[in-house]
């Protein structure tokens, strides 16, 4: 069960049926703070802010599991980007599913992740 955008409700969550759009954001940036955490804690490089942002929306779309599964940070962390946008662009399953509908995103994500952007520390201004 999904609510807000895209929180996927645990059976810790206690929500009723509707929910305000406050609520849906804080519950976006706690996820999203989720995601930071974990990005941080597996790519163990210096990444653009362009770069963070595109795996930041690919972690929250395709969940923490599935990420790790691809081998995706892995590649990108050895420096491999071309193994990891080839892997990335195919990358449409969402729990278990094929969703050709995600095939937009993730291309939009690896144009994102492969913008010149000069290497900042994104994981420090995102403060993690």
């Amino acid at each position: 069960w999904v609510i807000g955008y895209g929180h996927i409700v645990s059976p810790a969550d206690c929500f009723g049926d509707i929910i305000t759009p406050s609520q849906a954001e804080i519950l976006l940036s706690a996820d999203i703070d989720i995601c930071e955490q974990f990005l941080h804690e597996n790519i163990g490089i210096t990444l653009g802010q362009f770069q963070y942002d595109a795996l930041i929306s690919l972690i929250f779309s395709c969940g923490k599991t599935q990420v790790m599964q691809t081998g995706i940070l892995n590649d990108i962390a050895q420096g491999n980007y071309a193994k990891a946008t080839e892997i990335w662009r195919h990358e449409q399953m969402l729990n278990g599913k094929y969703i050709p509908s995600l095939a937009a995103l993730r291309q939009a994500e690896c144009e994102l992740f492969t913008i010149n952007d000069c290497p900042q520390s994104a994981l420090s201004h995102a403060g993690v």
